[in-house]
């Protein structure tokens, strides 16, 4: 639905989005691996203007022999509204799926990793941190913050037996 700025009539008009994604990928033998990606995106509302996004990423992630494994996931993000948001897929902690959505000027960092106390017991950790360059509230309602940054940490300890 789309509004003309000197109308009161709301019209559904039809709009197009082409999203690309170019991704280079790596894994050693050592248990390295790394994966650089852009994505970029294109979003249009019949007779308005075009609205661009793109998203520059690296992941590293290691999961060798020893009692360590992790992940580091760095991107930067560029999109002129919501509607040419760009989504990027982060490894998280056990039994979580993360897959958070990017628009305006940003970048994000996470880090996560996993240790292995002994064969059946594990710790897990997950902290993220993305900061807007463009603006100075994030989200709405009862997920607002009143600030350009915000860290997420997830924690979680498993015991198989």
């Amino acid at each position: 639905n789309t509004k003309y700025p000197d109308e009161k009539t709301t019209w559904v008009l039809p709009y197009v989005t082409h999203k690309l994604r170019l991704r280079y990928s790596r894994a050693l033998e050592s248990g390295w691996d790394f994966r650089s990606t852009a994505d970029m995106a294109m979003y249009q509302v019949q007779y308005f203007p075009r609205e661009y996004g793109w998203m520059l990423s690296q992941n590293i992630g290691y999961r060798g022999e020893g009692k360590w494994r992790g992940d580091f996931f760095a991107a930067y993000f560029n999109a002129d509204s919501y509607y040419a948001r760009l989504y990027s897929y982060e490894r998280n902690i056990l039994n979580t799926f993360y897959m958070p959505s990017f628009y305006g000027k940003g970048i994000r960092l996470a880090l996560s990793a996993r240790y292995e106390l002994l064969s059946d017991l594990s710790f897990s950790v997950k902290i993220g941190h993305t900061r807007y360059f463009d603006r100075d509230v994030i989200s709405s309602g009862t997920e607002q913050i009143n600030g350009n940054h915000r860290t997420d940490i997830f924690t979680y300890v498993r015991w198989r037996f």
